[in-house]
């Protein structure tokens, strides 16, 4: 069976479908890409659709709907990340929409970013042709395999944790392991402690949603851990949330002291994959599940910098420990796209460093 990806547009609407040639646009009965979006049904009832009905919007404005989709629902504003760009650290501005066609809105963009936007796409078909995309990307299709195409986690993913106050300790608190907006898959941890003597059991409650109670969060389920008796504070376990396009969420429970691990997946649609699938999904994540610490480029340069401190002396050595420092905090974020940045500035001071005389 084809999926189909479908632009749903104010003006018009488009279709496409993955094929073996890439990405291809449907045309409609009239052989034509754009389809107008508009509805409108006649004396005999039955609904018509595109030109035809655009047609009708003067004769039968009381049968016929245009620019509807902008009362579809409600309108939210949503934080796209939490990343800003210089214009100077964009490479292409394209334009995407037929509204993007008005010269007004290049010269505008023009102003804006001091280049003139990419003009080789085509604005009508663009959000189509992305749709097709992303339909070959779910089904993880062969021909996708050296494409990049950034998908984000549509909501924040955490857990349960209690808080100490000035009477005691608090319970129902939430602790964002994966924040919304987060480009995937992705992989995190946190490290969590036993906050009672001789506790002997932790429990991890799954929460999605963005309010600081849990109570207000929607609860996807829990995981129950064993942990030897010490004292409070001694024993801990690391949470891993690892999340993909599929919408598999996969949480792991780590008993730092033991190494035993336990976990579970939550599917967003249950049952679109076989457990076979699953598995099979989750071994091709295996590699993000590694601390950005502790990745071999990252050591290489920590070891690199550690090195070139021991080396130094003065105001060299004041330098490069805070740059270690600075990096090392970025890596505690677990955020790649900070971390690929830092990286690069990282190595890039490095290099300056090393060229420096000690005083």
């Amino acid at each position: 069976m084809t999926t189909i990806g479908i632009d749903l547009g104010t003006s018009n609407s488009l279709v496409a479908f993955w094929c073996d040639n890439g990405p291809e646009l449907i045309p409609n009965a009239l052989g034509e890409y754009l389809t107008s979006s508009v509805v409108s049904i006649d004396d005999n009832g039955e609904i018509l659709v595109g030109q035809i009905a655009k047609e009708r919007l003067i004769t039968h404005p009381h049968a016929t709907a245009a620019a509807f989709k902008r009362y579809m629902g409600t309108e939210k504003l949503f934080k796209l990340g939490q990343y800003s760009f210089s214009p100077e650290e964009l490479d292409t501005i394209i334009l995407i929409g037929g509204a993007t066609r008005m010269p007004i809105i290049k010269s505008t963009v023009s102003k804006m970013f001091g280049r003139l936007p990419y003009s080789q796409i085509n604005p009508d078909e663009s959000v189509a042709i992305g749709a097709a995309i992303q339909v070959a990307l779910k089904e993880r299709n062969e021909a996708l395999k050296e494409i990049i195409l950034t998908d984000v986690c549509p909501y924040t993913l955490g857990t349960d944790i209690v808080k100490r106050t000035a009477s005691g300790f608090e319970d129902g608190h939430y602790l964002p392991i994966i924040e919304r907006n987060t480009p995937i898959p992705v992989s995190k941890v946190k490290r969590l402690y036993t906050v009672n003597d001789d506790q002997t059991a932790i429990l991890t409650e799954i929460y999605q949603g963005g309010s600081r109670r849990v109570e207000n969060n929607i609860k996807l389920g829990e995981l129950k851990v064993e942990v030897p008796k010490g004292p409070a504070g001694q024993e801990s376990i690391d949470i891993r949330y690892t999340y993909d396009i599929n919408g598999i969420l996969e949480v792991e429970v780590t008993i730092v002291s033991t190494g035993l691990k336990k976990n579970m997946i939550i599917e967003k649609n249950p049952g679109s994959l076989s457990p076979e699938e699953i598995e099979a999904r989750l071994n091709e994540l295996r590699d993000i599940k590694i601390h950005p610490r502790d990745r071999a480029e990252n050591r290489l340069l920590l070891a690199r910098g550690e090195r070139m401190y021991e080396e130094s002396l003065g105001d060299k050595r004041t330098e490069i420990a805070y740059l270690l420092e600075k990096f090392e905090a970025v890596l505690a974020t677990q955020d790649q796209q900070l971390i690929k940045k830092a990286t690069l500035a990282f190595k890039k001071q490095l290099d300056h460093l090393e060229g420096w005389f000690d005083y």
